[in-house]
């Protein structure tokens, strides 16, 4: 039986609703901020996780952010197993 491979994009974004734009660069300053898994992202995680147990699959996972995205990726492997990619 082939595995089936399900696909979870990641996007990390601040952990506060408190942000700052860079005037001069029109960026959002990220020093100081944690960065956490957009909130929507984590269902999309726990379906795909479900999906998983079900059907015997492959989850992997893309993520998009700054290069600070190792935090980010672990925890996402860490939480439900899941091949984690930049």
């Amino acid at each position: 039986m082939v595995k089936i491979k399900i696909a979870v994009c990641i996007k990390q974004v601040p952990g506060t609703t408190e942000i700052k734009i860079d005037p001069e660069t029109n960026t959002l300053v990220r020093q100081g901020i944690e960065n956490i898994i957009n909130p929507f992202d984590t269902y999309a995680i726990e379906e795909a996780v479900k999906l998983k147990e079900r059907l015997d699959s492959v989850i992997a996972s893309s993520l998009k952010g700054p290069l600070n995205i190792l935090k980010i990726k672990a925890r996402a492997a860490k939480s439900k197993n899941i091949n984690a990619n930049r």
